[in-house]
């Protein structure tokens, strides 16, 4: 799966380089002016957070674009490896990503709160609201949440790449569009909320109408447990599936 990792960094490298360096440009941009022309850097923080929203989507975009040209590639089937690897390697590299990026924030964030007096910067947040087990809480929370999402989308590219012509996108689609609602409401009938809204494998977020967000820490509950397995016993099939539409349907 290295190699293959390997294969789709370099296929990507040139695009990844081009948007980091706008993106990067775009962020000091920000910083330059606001501290040129004297402004609350509280009302341009947001759109410094929406910046990095933004690559982290336009990463898991590439992700899943990185799996969609490869599941016909007639190079990538020649190459000795499994079916698994060209499943798990878009993943890798978007969880690898996704892990610079978010280094990346935390760098950034601590130089605001530090040189530019923001009190609200949301890594100092983290640090102060929550002790280091329920970070990696959170941080697993999303690492898992981001890739299980991928393998839905996966699996339905791999599905609509079984129908040919335009049709099968528009199946693909509305499979995806199923899957996401129908996985969302059956974990909601099997695992039902009680307490704390918003709950993230055992930490709740606690919003009020003025002040800081809140988190508070809820002890793991047999639900959560079931609702996590139950996600990746759904995560398994959905990479099990692909593999076969990969390997019996897929047409090239």
């Amino acid at each position: 799966m290295i190699k293959l990792l390997k294969y789709d960094w370099k296929r990507n490298a040139n695009s990844l380089l081009v948007a980091s360096a706008i993106w990067l440009i775009a962020q000091l941009l920000l910083v330059l002016l606001s501290i040129g022309n004297g402004w609350d850097y509280t009302k341009v923080y947001p759109i410094v957070v929406m910046l990095y929203g933004l690559a982290a989507f336009m990463a898991f975009l590439m992700a899943c674009q990185t799996f969609n040209s490869n599941i016909t590639a007639y190079s990538r089937r020649l190459l000795p490896v499994s079916s698994y690897s060209s499943v798990f390697s878009p993943l890798l590299l978007l969880a690898l990503l996704h892990a610079a990026l978010g280094l990346l924030f935390v760098a950034h964030d601590l130089f605001i709160a530090k040189r530019l007096g923001l009190d609200g910067a949301l890594f100092r947040l983290f640090v102060d609201q929550l002790g280091f087990f329920e970070q990696l809480i959170v941080i697993a929370a999303y690492f898992w949440g981001m890739l299980y999402s991928a393998l839905i989308i996966f699996f339905c590219i791999a599905f609509a790449k079984t129908f040919q012509g335009k049709a099968g996108t528009w199946i693909g689609i509305l499979v995806c569009l199923c899957l996401f609602i129908g996985l969302s409401i059956l974990d909601t009938l099997l695992f039902p909320v009680t307490g704390y809204s918003n709950n993230i494998f055992g930490v709740s977020v606690v919003s009020q109408e003025s002040g800081p967000v809140l988190y508070k820490v809820v002890p793991f509950e047999a639900a959560d447990w079931l609702r996590l397995l139950f996600e990746i016993v759904v995560g398994a099939l959905l990479a099990a599936g692909t593999v076969r539409m990969m390997n019996k349907k897929v047409k090239l």
